[in-house]
């Protein structure tokens, strides 16, 4: 098992706002990240409050990724996105669930996914607190090659002052944590 440095679902999750006096959402904090040779347990974030949107994102060698306990974590629309054939190097697939946290929140469990699985969770707050918490979600993927170069599709959001979530994998199996430089996009206020 190579612990990947980066993480492939190539998309974006815009947001919905919450109710116009909240403001945009933001992203918070994000547990630790963790790598596993079977199952993956990610850390929570150090805080979570009722109505945060937690995102658990798990990483693997193109080889299924679910949720053996699922913590009340549903996957994401547009989720899997993967590239390269399964448990051969260059390859990669993310799978990404997502939670309303409630307060007391624990950990999904992803599954031993063969390889490898790493995982992680990320709070965000701001968010509607009720009903879909997305706006517009979008997926794809260039390849399965080791390269340094990603290419995110595009979406129109429908609403002003979203957040816009980009989740990026890579194939690159190696110690070295610059994979990707800054993201650019004249679209994208801040």
């Amino acid at each position: 098992m190579r612990p990947r440095v980066a993480l492939l679902l190539l998309g974006i999750l815009a947001w919905a706002v919450a109710p116009a006096w909240a403001g945009t959402p933001v992203y918070e904090q994000s547990g630790g990240f963790v790598a596993a040779a079977g199952t993956c347990t990610p850390t929570m974030p150090a805080t979570i409050n009722a109505d945060d949107i937690l995102l658990a994102v798990g990483e693997s060698e193109n080889e299924a990724i679910s949720l053996s306990t699922p913590n009340g974590f549903v996957q994401v629309t547009n989720s899997p996105q993967s590239a390269g054939t399964a448990a051969t190097d260059p390859a990669n697939r993310i799978a990404v669930f997502w939670k309303r946290a409630v307060g007391g929140d624990s950990a999904p469990v992803f599954a031993d996914s063969g390889n490898h699985t790493t995982c992680q969770v990320h709070r965000f707050s701001g968010v509607k607190t009720s009903g879909d918490p997305w706006n517009i979600t979008s997926g794809n993927n260039d390849g399965g090659a080791n390269d340094t170069s990603a290419v995110i599709p595009g979406a129109t959001t429908t609403a002003a002052d979203v957040l816009v979530v980009l989740v990026q994998g890579t194939s690159f199996n190696g110690t070295s944590s610059v994979q990707c430089g800054a993201a650019t996009n004249a679209d994208l206020a801040t």
